[in-house]
């Protein structure tokens, strides 16, 4: 499974200082889905208090537009289709433009 590895990443690269929040989206909210979640989140070393800003939600079909608009990029090991393949998509090797972006004050 590869979210370890880009939570992982996002993990060295954001802190709690950061104006930054990753939205896990989950394509249903059961409990074998949320548990592997929590799983890889936890293996990441993101469960702490003093961590990257973290949110989780489910949706039952396509990610709702208005979420898509309010992201900055996609970080996923895959392109994606609909509205997150518009997005600047970043995996676990190049998270850290996401940062850059940051620090410039840039969009993605």
């Amino acid at each position: 499974m590869q979210v370890p590895e880009l939570l992982r990443a996002y993990a060295q690269t954001f802190g709690e200082d950061d104006d930054a929040s990753l939205l896990m989206v989950l394509a249903s909210a059961t409990p074998a889905s949320v548990h592997a979640l929590v799983g890889a989140v936890v293996a990441a070393g993101l469960d702490s208090r003093d961590g990257a800003d973290l949110v989780a939600t489910a949706v039952g079909g396509p990610v709702p537009p208005a979420l898509v608009r309010r992201a900055a990029a996609l970080l996923s090991p895959y392109e994606q289709p609909g509205t997150l393949g518009d997005l600047p998509r970043v995996d676990a090797d190049s998270v850290g433009r996401l940062r850059t972006w940051m620090d410039r004050g840039e969009a993605a």
